[in-house]
């Protein structure tokens, strides 16, 4: 081949190779930008769900109940706009012209999982105090979805902390879980000390369910022998089976399976609970004078000052109602000064005669104290409020005692005045007024002190505003949707997270029968109920009382004297009068007219003997209503916190719970909330101490004289008591496609 054929084909080849090389920088230039610009896409696209679920957020902690009804709202500034319209929430990113589409389902106020909606991709389950978020963005032609589950943040880890020691002193015996503690939530069922631990035998220790973590930031010692003294301070003695765990494996391994927990030693910890999370009430400061303030009828207080004046008080005063031995704030309500909350009635005392067999008389009234309660989140009337209704608050700067018990839901402040007082005395059992502590936020920032009413304390028992057969009654009277309105049945399903307005239908209207509400049910018991004592064990026949008399004439009172008859006597007449219509024919009780009877009776254990419960000419007859529909809500709040306890609906623990799950003679001190002290905290409960919440102390915790304890971190129950806004949404799921 000549030179010019060879030069031409390497001219060839090189300008080929050179169109190749050309033609792939072409190719991969291309490539990069057409990467760069789905890149790009892909960043807007993100950019654009982010905005969306940061708006949702946004939303969620300003109207914790946003998305839960439709709503119509706008929102436009430099970067985003935003409509809001029935359930639809679209908006668009004004640098860029993407689009976004939310979705929510919101179950921030929930106590019970929901079902995964139809638009989720994930078809993820929504717990309680979650809220599912659904971003679909859409950029040129592209779109990408978003599903987060976003959650509460919260202050409370765990049942019992302590920034000192914890200790506990139980009397039960050997081989009874005298402490059960358990959780509601993962990794919650968890009992923490900064300093040392002291705890009883352990087989009267059990953390049931989950595996517990017992974690301390010294020692932990088991089989211990403790005094706890009444201001929170223990003393530590050596029984001959106590035995330190710290550098004993073997002891370490053995109370691990005795008590189903790990024990983790020498880890410190700090109480990171912070009082200014807590909802501000709404509304300006009311101020309630210092002193003493003792009831001496139901609605009635005798006050007495600082200075040793004593005056009459009604049945209110500004910021506060006097009502069935409750002591109610209404808003916010602070005392500066020392407040102290008794009561002392006169009792009718009476006396057996031996020759006439159930007969006696009555031998005149002695005055006796009596425990009463200081109540949070109650109406005017004694109405329990929802617990999503706004919150009551007493804040007392100085100490606070109370003859009696904490109930309702709100919170207490007590706090020290130049560094005095800050000290809470509650002396009292849960079950004086049927409702129990139903997420009550308790502060202090000096001890906080729990002992048991009795002969110690120098206040009388009393007996519970229940009897053993209520539940029995309350199980009849739930209407079923197959013959009743079902919206009774969905409310007492749902009646932690309705509100009160809810509650107030399901309890009806009046105490008649046939018309709607669960008081007006049948109950089944009519013209058959018999009740020949209290349940304090007075003998109703021996005990008279004073009705209208049947020719009353409301015109002239003075010509229709009122009748003396027997209690027993009354209530037999008035069963007779509400079980035989018009016509003849007889009926039974509805739960209205069986509660009526109730606290009639228990009106005569208390020394106040109401007889316009029962005397249907009484012109006061019709305005018991709210004290009938009070008892019914006072006591379903018992219920529901007993069925929250145990994992059930409030309908399904109702209709399985047996007649012995109560006694009128119950002398259990149930808290359920958040008690914190800057101090120490310490209980001597001769009986059970039931805990629902959480107990945090900057200083000790100590249980003393404990027969049997059970601890339930159940932050449910107080996760109202925050301000969504002052801790924020977490996310604890995360999807996108």
């Amino acid at each position: 081949m000549s030179r010019r054929g060879m030069a031409l084909i390497t001219v060839l080849l090189a300008a080929s190779l050179l169109a190749m090389l050309a033609t792939s920088l072409v190719i991969a230039s291309r490539g990069n930008l057409i990467s760069g610009e789905q890149y790009r896409r892909r960043l807007v696209l993100l950019q654009c769900c982010y905005s969306g679920l940061d708006y949702a957020k946004a939303r969620l902690l300003q109207e914790p109940g946003w998305a839960r009804i439709p709503f119509s709202f706008s929102f436009n500034d430099a970067n985003l706009s935003v409509s809001e319209s029935g359930l639809q929430v679209t908006g668009s990113l004004k640098d860029s012209s993407a689009t976004f589409e939310l979705q929510v389902v919101n179950n921030l106020k929930g106590i019970t999982r929901l079902d995964p909606p139809p638009f989720s991709r994930t078809q993820v389950k929504i717990p309680p105090h979650c809220a599912l978020v659904s971003v679909l963005g859409r950029f040129e032609g592209n779109q990408k979805r978003l599903e987060v589950l976003l959650t509460r943040g919260t202050l409370l880890t765990n049942s019992v902390s302590a920034g000192g020691d914890v200790a506990a002193n139980v009397t039960g015996s050997s081989g009874v879980n005298s402490m059960e503690f358990r959780s509601n939530v993962p990794r919650g069922n968890t009992l923490r000390a900064r300093n040392d631990i002291y705890l009883p035998d352990t087989s009267q220790v059990t953390f049931a369910g989950t595996r517990g973590l017992v974690q301390s930031g010294g020692s932990t010692t088991v089989n211990s022998t403790v005094q706890v003294f009444s201001d929170g301070t223990f003393r530590s003695g050596s029984g001959s089976n106590t035995r330190l765990l710290n550098g004993d494996p073997s002891a370490i391994a053995d109370a691990s399976t005795r008590t189903g927990a790990q024990y983790r030693l020498n880890s410190s910890n700090d109480v990171n609970f912070s009082p200014d999370k807590l909802v501000t009430p709404s509304g300006g400061t009311i101020s309630v004078p210092p002193g003493d303030y003792t009831f001496t009828a139901p609605d009635q207080v005798s006050y007495t000052s600082p200075a040793g004046v004593t005056t009459a008080l009604g049945s209110r005063i500004p910021g506060v109602e006097f009502k069935d031995f409750r002591f109610i704030p209404q808003g916010n309500v602070e005392v500066q000064g020392n407040l102290k909350i008794k009561g002392t009635v006169s009792r009718q005392n009476w006396v057996p005669n031996p020759s006439e067999p159930g007969g006696g008389h009555m031998a005149g009234a002695a005055p006796t104290s009596t425990s009463v309660s200081l109540g949070l989140g109650y109406e005017a009337s004694g109405i329990p409020k929802s617990a999503l209704d706004a919150k009551d608050r007493l804040t007392v700067v100085g100490n606070l005692t109370v003859e009696g018990d904490l109930v309702g839901n709100g919170q207490i402040f007590v706090n020290k005045s130049s560094g005095q007082g800050g000290v809470l005395d509650v002396v009292g059992n849960s079950m004086l007024s049927s409702t129990r502590t139903d997420g009550l936020a308790v502060v202090t920032q000096g001890l906080a002190r729990f002992r048991e009413i009795g002969a110690t304390t120098g206040v009388d028992d009393m007996p519970a505003l229940m009897v053993a057969d209520d539940i029995n009654y309350y199980k009849r009277a739930i209407p079923l949707e197959a013959n009743a309105s079902a919206l009774s049945a969905d409310v007492f399903d749902d009646f932690h997270r309705s509100q009160t307005a809810d509650r107030k239908t399901m309890a009806g209207a009046s105490d008649q029968f046939g018309q709607p509400g669960l008081r007006n049910q049948d109950i089944g018991v009519g013209n058959r109920f018999t009740l020949a004592s209290s349940p304090g064990g007075l003998p109703l026949n021996s005990i008279m009382v004073s009705v209208t008399n049947p020719g009353y004439n409301p015109t002239n009172p003075a010509s229709s004297p009122t009748l003396n008859l027997s209690a027993k006597s009354a209530i037999d007449n008035y069963v007779r009068g509400q079980t035989q219509p018009p016509m003849g024919q007889a009926r039974n009780l509805t739960l209205g007219e069986y509660l009526r009877i109730r606290e009639f009776v228990k009106s005569i254990d208390m020394g106040r003997f109401n007889t316009s419960l029962i005397d249907t000419a009484d012109n006061q007859y019709s305005a018991q209503d709210e004290t009938i529909r009070a008892a019914i809500l006072n006591q379903i709040q018992a219920f529901d916190q007993d069925a929250r306890n145990s994992g059930q609906t409030l309908m399904n623990y109702v209709a399985s719970a047996s007649t012995s799950t109560y006694s009128g003679t119950l002398k259990e001190l149930i808290f359920g909330g958040i008690l914190y002290s800057e101090g120490n905290v310490v209980t001597f409960i001769n009986n059970k101490f039931n805990l629902f919440g959480a107990i945090m102390a900057r200083g000790n915790v100590g249980f003393g004289n404990l027969v049997a304890g059970k601890f339930v971190f159940d932050p449910s129950l107080v996760e109202d008591q925050f301000e969504i806004s002052k801790l924020g949404l977490v996310p604890v799921f995360f999807w996108s496609d």
